[in-house]
């Protein structure tokens, strides 16, 4: 069947080229992988869909079978019509590949689109209209130059098609082939070269023509920030000239993130000031004549965060990056510690602390450098560890805690294989997206029991859609404090004091540890030893050892478990003592060591208390130590969670028998907490990952055409391409998705959640529809709308200071639109009269102070929504998010919002137009990079599927919705909500949780439910604002 298509094959190649990539006949193999290979990138840029095309033709057969008789033709199916190419059109818009007379599929799959050539007369339009929406296309200046039937078939289209091939302008001063020739490696998606200058290059500051990139070229190559042989090393190639070098990184290295000196990174000079941002000029440019003289950040420098350490570098040894957040004598920086002194052997150890702490010093002496960050870095750790790879090339990299995430993420962007040692809970991480860095980035997540694993996985799937395949159990070993000195021994006379030991007088000792916090159940330890004295009249001390208790002046805890102690009469038999240098006094007179933790993963004092062969008694699901008790010590006790009366049972029962842990139990508990198998772990572990092959070019076809627009806007900076490939495809390894590949390419979507377990093998391919706005600079502030559809608008003004801004975002809808206020208090009315004093129709109302912008959707202004006739709904909200997003980034996000459902006046009828254009349209909210799940809202969602008369939904699928509940719509996706008759008091009551209520079930089944009525819904994305 592949006869007539192999010839094709054999001749078919840029029309300079033909005949490249020959194939003879008797290589089968090599011509069905060809097939397949064309076919997957044909899926990835998006003119074949397998699902969709069987669909819209009817046509059966396995995925490349279609793709190959689509080929056959040119692009032409054999029955119905397929949208995503337009053979015909293809070749009457490219004469020459027509008059080539090569397969116009194979062409633009091999090589037109990388060309800038346009698959559908569709994609065309849309750009002739952004283009003329800009307002910078020279009519006059352009039909002067080409023929009547160029005039005929419309100047814009001449121009994007063949125009500027042709060497014709259409932009005043832009030199079209020149950009095309400069920047052609970094043009990806925008080939053609007017699309990229109005959508990209103006706001990078790229040189638009010859002239001004000579000019940027005479400044950077006259000033000593350009530093040629720091560039050479940082792109890996020389330069005969200094100006060949300076070519070199205007046209491509600026724009792929390699810097080019050590005193400048343009992407964190960027990243770092928003005015430069704004600005639409060069970023060195910037620096060169006026950023270094305002004494502006543009690097960071390893030199001054690291210092040497105590220990010799050895050039044969590779470099390992240890990270810890803190150097305080508490766990997991202990456990860093001991690490570092067992791996210094072997490597030559970096660590680095974000904040320093009591052993700093004991650090030092182990490492080769030492870095104390203190939190100064923010997010700059990437360039943090760019610098420090041109003098001390880092080969692996290990995060110590989740609290340095940011490590993960910026050895994942540098190509630096690492781990993560995972010693919290995700219950407690705060902000919770910190569990996103080390299970999309890191290569090995290494938890110290199944119940931490557990969290950590429930936790990623509830908040992106996937399930981290990267995620191992081994618990540590015991880990060795550091010496302490002489004047730090413990008083035992005082401590057999406090201990109620006297002569011969020795009550039965139960001990907790830890600093005192109701995470470590403090209170609970308080508890079981009430009911211990219900149950005996033995005498026992309940001594716990840490610091924090300060029953004086620690209002917050200490002050109130104090008064339980006091009103239960236990003054006697609680004793708090404060930290001590060591612990092995107290455990050779301890009976039972009792952890109270309400979550607590695999302390080091339990190890401890194993070691020392002190029965141990804990709760179930609360921490990995119930699991080794379980495995391993059948003298110790797991006894339900929070249960204080079955605690007491269980230490009575093991204090009664007055033993020890037996030698034999001691011995098989030893060899299990060896510290040296854990080291040696780790080292395997680490030699397994440097043996993968992960090569960021292999797979590419599997990801989408990047989105330069989309990333510059969300990270507000262009990355490296092959930087951004390595992170999406090791998240994608993972089973992580936190974030879209480009807009409308969302891999959970539909998926069952969570989407992660297998290898990842499949192309991702575009998973929803997607209108994008056009882009003008013509903000006609008093224009109207004009259309015959009748429009509601519904905005809740909880801060009715932002009233003036809202007023004059929905200015165009003031003689076309009702609009529908509410707000949460009387006082507030004034301020939003003011400011919507000039529309037409407004009806202001106060709502009950429940159900945030919902309830006046839903219940208060149901008659006047659901009686009104409309046609469109619109529905927005004064949002600060002040509880979760913090000022700032509300005002982004909310800002966003706007911007994409409203804009200017030319936007706002456009989104108006979609409904007449697209009359199936149900609902239409802003496209959002941030990939987000059901979260704890899925349960919340069922009930409210029945409360509204639907079916619930079969399983947990992923999901897209309006993240911050704004959107446009049709009456219909509201009317099962009007027709239930919410009330007021079926909303949940003040203060909202962050997550988890019937609204937050809200926002995410409105597309769920427009489906359910018989409508299609689309987001809406607008590439020159900034994501939040």
């Amino acid at each position: 069947m592949y006869v007539l298509l192999e010839d094709e094959l054999q001749s078919v190649g840029s029309v300079s080229g033909a005949g490249e990539d020959v194939m003879v006949e008797n290589e089968p193999d090599k011509f069905e992988g060809r097939i397949t290979s064309m076919m997957h990138e044909a899926m990835r840029i998006g003119v074949f869909r397998p699902t969709s095309f069987r669909a819209s033709t009817g046509l059966q057969g396995s995925d490349v079978e279609l793709f190959a008789q689509l080929m056959e033709t040119g692009g032409r199916p054999e029955a119905g019509t397929w949208i995503e190419f337009e053979a015909d059109f293809y070749l009457s818009s490219n004469p020459d590949v027509r008059e080539a007379g090569v397969n116009p599929l194979v062409h633009y799959v091999e090589h037109g689109w990388k060309e800038g050539r346009y698959p559908t007369q569709n994609l065309l339009r849309r750009d002739v209209v952004f283009v003329e929406q800009t307002g910078m296309f020279d009519f006059r200046g352009y039909g002067s130059k080409v023929s009547d039937e160029a005039r005929r078939m419309g100047l814009i289209e001449h121009y994007l098609t063949s125009g500027w091939r042709e060497g014709l302008e259409g932009i005043v001063d832009f030199e079209d082939r020149f950009y095309y020739e400069t920047f052609q490696k970094s043009l990806e998606p925008f080939f053609v070269p007017a699309i990229h200058h109005l959508k990209l290059g103006i706001r990078l500051g790229l040189p638009k023509n010859s002239q001004e990139f000579a000019v940027a070229a005479n400044i950077v190559e006259r000033s000593e920030v350009f530093d040629q042989d720091y560039y050479s090393v940082m792109c890996g190639r020389e330069f005969a000239t200094r100006k060949s070098a300076v070519t070199h990184y205007l046209s491509y290295g600026m724009l792929n993130g390699i810097p080019c000196a050590a005193e400048f990174n343009q992407v964190l000079y960027l990243k770092s000031y928003a005015d430069i941002q704004a600005a639409g000029v060069l970023p060195i440019i910037h620096y060169i004549e006026s950023g270094k003289e305002e004494g502006r950040m543009a690097s960071i420098s390893s030199s001054y965060v690291f210092k040497p350490g105590s220990v010799s570098i050895d050039p044969g040894k590779p470099n390992l990056l240890i990270a810890c957040h803190e150097a305080s004598a508490t766990g997991a920086p202990l456990l860093g510690l001991a690490l570092i002194k067992d791996l210094k052997e072997d490597f030559n150890v970096i660590t680095l602390l974000h904040h320093g702490g009591a052993i700093f010093d004991e650090f030092a002496k182990v490492s080769v450098l030492i870095g104390d960050a203190r939190d100064s870095l923010h997010d700059g750790y990437r360039f943090l560890l760019e610098d420090l790879n041109t003098w001390m090339p880092i080969d692996f990299a290990i995060a110590n805690s989740v609290e340095c995430e940011e490590i993960n993420r910026a050895a994942a962007d540098l190509a630096i294989p690492s781990i993560t040692l995972l010693h919290e809970f995700a219950e407690y991480t705060r902000p919770q997206v910190k569990v996103a860095g080390p299970a999309s980035c890191a290569d090995a997540v290494v938890t110290p029991a199944e119940i931490v694993k557990q969290s950590f996985v429930e936790q990623n799937k509830v908040y992106y859609n996937g399930s981290p395949r990267n995620v191992l159990v081994r618990h540590q070993g015991r880990v060795e404090l550091p010496r302490r000195s002489k004047s730090e021994k413990v008083d035992v006379k005082k401590l057999e004091k406090r201990f109620g030991i006297e002569g011969k007088k020795r009550p039965k000792i139960v001990m907790g540890a830890g600093y005192v916090q109701p995470r470590k159940g403090v209170d609970l330890f308080i508890q079981t030893a009430v009911a211990l004295r219900a149950m005996t009249d033995d005498d026992y001390k309940f001594v716990w050892v840490g610091g924090g208790w300060n029953p004086k002046d620690d209002m917050g805890f200490s002050v109130w478990q104090n008064a339980t102690i006091e009103a239960a009469g236990l003054e006697d038999m609680i004793e708090f003592v404060d930290e001590l240098p060591d612990l092995d006094w107290v455990f050779d007179n301890t009976d039972v060591f009792y952890l109270p933790s309400r979550l607590d993963p695999f302390p080091n004092v339990a190890i401890d208390a194993f070691i020392k062969r002190v029965p141990v008694v804990c709760y179930d699901n609360a921490t990995g130590i119930a699991e080794f008790i379980k495995d391993l010590s059948p003298s110790s006790r797991v006894v339900p969670h929070s249960d204080c009366s079955a605690a007491a049972k269980a230490i009575l029962e093991i204090s009664e028998k007055g033993k020890k842990i037996s030698e034999s139990e001691a011995k098989g508990i030893l060899k299990a907490l060896d510290w040296s198998d854990y080291v040696n772990y780790l080292k395997d572990l680490m030699v397994e990952i440097r043996s993968r092959d992960f090569d960021p070019e292999v797979d590419r076809d599997r990801l989408p055409v990047s989105d330069p627009e989309f990333l510059i806007l969300g990270d507000r900076f262009r990355m490296d391409p092959t930087v951004d490939l390595r992170r999406r495809k090791k998240s994608l390894h993972n089973g992580i998705f936190p974030f879209e590949f480009a807009p409308g390419y969302d891999p959970a979507l539909g998926k069952e959640v969570p989407v992660g377990g297998a290898e990842w093998s499949e192309p991702i391919l575009p998973s929803h529809t997607v209108l994008r706005m056009p882009i003008t600079r013509t903000t006609a502030p008093d224009n109207l709308i004009e259309t015959d559809k009748k429009i509601a608008i519904q905005i809740h003004m909880h801060y009715e200071d932002l009233s003036p801004e809202l007023a004059e975002q929905f200015a165009p809808f003031a003689e076309c639109a009702d609009f529908y206020i509410s707000t949460s208090g009387k006082e507030k009315i004034k301020a939003i009269e003011d400011a919507f004093d000039d529309f037409k129709s407004v009806k202001i109302a106060v709502g009950d102070n429940v159900g945030r912008d919902v309830g006046p959707l839903i219940t208060l202004f149901k008659d006047d929504l659901s009686k009104g006739g409309y046609d469109i709904i619109g529905h927005f909200h004064s949002k600060k998010s002040l509880e979760t997003a913090g000022e700032d980034l509300g005002k982004k996000w909310r800002t966003y919002l706007y911007k994409n459902l409203v804009g200017n006046a030319v936007q706002a009828q456009w989104i108006v137009d979609q409904f007449s254009l697209l009359p199936n349209l149900g609902l239409l909210f802003p496209e959002s990079r941030h990939i987000m799940g059901w979260n704890e809202n899925f349960d919340h969602a069922q009930e409210l599927l029945e409360r509204i008369g639907f079916d619930p939904m079969p399983a947990r699928l992923g999901i897209r919705f309006p993240v911050g509940t704004m959107f446009w719509g049709s009456p219909k996706i509201l009317e099962p909500y009007w027709k239930a008759d919410i009330k007021y008091d079926e909303y949940p009551p003040e203060p909202l949780p962050v997550d988890g209520s019937i609204l937050h079930a809200f926002e995410r089944l409105l597309p769920v439910v427009c489906e359910r009525q018989g409508l299609d819904w689309a987001t809406v994305y607008r590439a020159d604002i900034e994501q939040w």
